[in-house]
């Protein structure tokens, strides 16, 4: 019994041991190439090439070709950011041709494109599914957002507007006319479109005696209109050097050097300092003047607070001026019977019915003798 428990356990041991073995050669087989002529099929596990003894001792060596290299992947060209402010059929093309270059498929240019969306252009992704848009429905939002008006009338308005600065190079100029007419007549051919190009070009130029010069020699393109500008610049020179100056004649001795010019500003600063001093000073004496005489002055009496609305006619009570009879502060006299003090209306004799009384200030009638 114990014997064959001895001889299974031997046999298990002998077993781990061949699998352990196993593992260990298969961990070098790995870890280390190993050529078979074979199973060559890469150029870079290929053996050394093998030369002559005869060769390698004598003198002359025969040449060798270069050893074959393992192909690697080029880095990719990383898409320009489009911010909405640039023509949006440059920038497609220039991200197509990106695309073209880094060997992209339809989904990778699309997420390519909506990755570099900066700016005003990063609105168009609240428009988009990311997870299904195709590359041509990005392409056609983003023209239909920002790409050129469709009217050809406005292009070619543009293109009549169209005019050269003054420091402005005339080829500068001669891609954007060449942009605006493809826009403006798109129905035309490359011909007709080159002659309006032409006519665009040249009336843009601000000088007439350049638009003779070039309009005589009849050119065919925009090409030609630039070298004929070019030309006749060279030959007439800078047209603002021939300009008479914009300064008066002076004499030589009189023209003021520098130093000269900086002794009269100090003169000048300093006349404008005693003026301001003397003014100062003068203005100091009329104010103590001032001040000297209305001290002397005793102050205006009170007047009392006479209402503004004062009558021009004399009071009927007391006979002056100055107030109304209403604040005439002389006692009042009573017409009904003659005592001072109170009104017609406040007073409390009995009116007379019998017959006319004499008035208290009159004397007491006297029969006279017939």
């Amino acid at each position: 019994m114990a014997s064959a428990r001895t001889d299974e356990e031997i046999e298990r041991l002998t077993r781990d041991l061949q699998a352990l073995e196993e593992e260990i050669s298969a961990a070098s087989l790995r870890s280390r190439p190993i050529f078979r002529p074979d199973q060559n099929d890469s150029p870079c596990d290929s053996p050394p090439e093998l030369r002559r003894f005869d060769l390698a001792t004598s003198g002359t060596r025969e040449k060798r070709a270069p050893p074959a290299t393992c192909t690697t992947k080029r880095k990719e060209v990383e898409a320009r950011r489009y911010n909405g402010k640039e023509p949006i059929t440059e920038y497609l093309l220039q991200f197509e041709l990106t695309a073209r270059r880094n060997a992209w498929s339809d989904s990778e240019k699309a997420t390519s494109l909506l990755c570099a969306l900066d700016g005003p252009a990063r609105n168009v992704l609240a428009e988009v599914d990311i997870n299904r848009t195709t590359y041509k429905e990005v392409k056609d939002l983003l023209v239909k957002r920002f790409g050129p008006v469709l009217l050809s009338e406005v292009h070619e308005q543009a293109l009549q507007d169209l005019r050269l600065a003054k420091n402005q190079s005339i080829r500068e100029l001669t891609t954007e006319v060449s942009r605006l007419t493809k826009l403006a007549y798109p129905e035309f051919d490359n011909p007709a479109r080159e002659r309006f190009a032409v006519k665009a070009l040249i009336n843009a130029i601000n000088d007439k005696d350049t638009i003779f010069y070039i309009k005589e020699k009849n050119p065919q393109n925009v090409d030609e209109v630039c070298v004929l500008y070019e030309r006749y610049k060279v030959l007439t020179g800078n047209p603002a050097a021939c300009k008479p100056p914009m300064v008066k004649g002076v004499r030589p001795s009189d023209e003021p050097s520098p130093n000269s010019a900086i002794e009269q500003l100090v003169k000048q600063t300093e006349a404008h300092g005693r003026q301001l001093e003397q003014l100062t000073e003068s203005l100091n004496k009329l104010i103590q003047q001032h001040q000297q005489l209305t001290a002397h002055v005793p102050p205006p009496p009170s007047q009392p607070n006479l209402r503004a609305d004062i009558p021009r006619k004399p009071c009927p009570r007391c006979k002056q001026t100055g107030h109304w009879a209403k604040d005439c502060t002389q006692v009042e006299t009573c017409f009904r019977c003659g005592q001072p003090g109170h009104r017609r209306s406040d007073c409390r004799t009995p009116l007379n019915f019998h017959g006319p009384t004499s008035a208290p200030h009159a004397e007491p009638l006297v029969p006279r003798p017939y």
